[in-house]
Order: C-alpha cells, then sequence, then structure tokens
C-alpha cells in the first residue's frame, strides 16, 4: 500500500503491519522515483489521489463457475457470442476444466443460478454448442454485477500513472488481456 502525502521529508517512511507494507512517499519523491498504481478498480491510490472513476453499470451479470468437459480444452479459450451476451470458456492447467464467465442480463444470471447442476451442465453444453462435448460437472456458481470504470485523470501528477484496472475497467470479456 502506498500512500501519497504532501511532506514527510527526503527518505520514505516504511511501515510493515499484518496486512503488509505501507509505503508514504511525499509528492516530491514519487515525482522523482515514479509510480505505476496497477493496484485494482478499487484502486487505494487513485482514491488516495480523489481521482473519480464513477462505475457505470453495463446491465448484465457475470456468471462464473468451473466445469468438467468431456473433450480437453487444448489449452485453447474459447467464446460464444449469444443473443444474451458472451460465454467464455477458458482453459486451466487441467485439459478437461474450463473456467466459466457468462455474460447475461440479471434474470437470466438469476434462471441459471437456480437451475440443479445436472440442468446447469445441460444448459452450459447447449449454450457452447458442444464446443467440448457434454459438460460432465460444475462448481459452484456465483454472480455479480458487470460495471465499466474510467479514472477521470491517468497520469494525476507527475511520476504518478495510473495503469491496469485502477485506470480503466472493462468488460472481462472484452479486455482483450487488459484486465
Amino acid at each position: 500500500k502506498i500512500i501519497l502525502v504532501g511532506n514527510v521529508g527526503q527518505a520514505p517512511d516504511i511501515q510493515e503491519t499484518g496486512g503488509g507494507t505501507t509505503q508514504r512517499l511525499s509528492e516530491a519523491m514519487a515525482a522523482r522515483v515514479g509510480m505505476s498504481a496497477a493496484d485494482g478498480a478499487r484502486s487505494v491510490v487513485r482514491s488516495q489521489l480523489d481521482i473519480a472513476a464513477p462505475a457505470r453499470p453495463t446491465g448484465h451479470h457475470a456468471l462464473a463457475t468451473v466445469a468438467r468437459t468431456e473433450r480437453t480444452h487444448e489449452h485453447t479459450a474459447r467464446q460464444r457470442f449469444l443473443v444474451s451476451g458472451p460465454l467464455a470458456l477458458l482453459p486451466t492447467r487441467d485439459p478437461h476444466v474450463v473456467s466459466i464467465v457468462w455474460s447475461q442480463p440479471p434474470e437470466h444470471a438469476r434462471q441459471h443460478l437456480d437451475l440443479n447442476d445436472a440442468d446447469f451442465c445441460k444448459a452450459l453444453t447447449h449454450a457452447s454448442e458442444g464446443a467440448l462435448g457434454t459438460v460432465q460437472a460444475i462448481g459452484q456458481r456465483a454472480s455479480f454485477p458487470i460495471a465499466q470504470q474510467l479514472a477521470a485523470d491517468f497520469h494525476p501528477q507527475p511520476g504518478v500513472a495510473l495503469i491496469g484496472d485502477a485506470g480503466r475497467v472493462l468488460h472481462p470479456l472484452a479486455g482483450l488481456g487488459v484486465n
């Protein structure tokens, strides 16, 4: 955690805590050293610098789970672009297990969460057009609203840059690796 403060002298003040390390840098030191804030969508650095990044809901929820499939994923990510939203099957280390992110309207996500496992496996097999054969089993399902954010300023002061999700949060299936 890095906190920028107005004037703490020439040397940074570093404190070890049970939750990690806190480093206080003066604005002058940050300008000399250079700092890239890549601390995520809930950026502490962006917040400390009072940079606005309002969340804009997309109107979709991401339904996430893992699935065991009949065929191997061959280390290949797959996406289906459905009318209701994109479905991603993302490879894991296990050749028969994929991470699932299925973007859909909240009411569809609720319906899919309410299905028993066997019916959800059938729905997922159908939605993926059987790209990896039948979905044989799934893990715990979760759903969360998808929002996008854009920081008002990516370079708020000399030597400081907001990068990654600290500067811009994209739809998880539209990030093209940016996330």
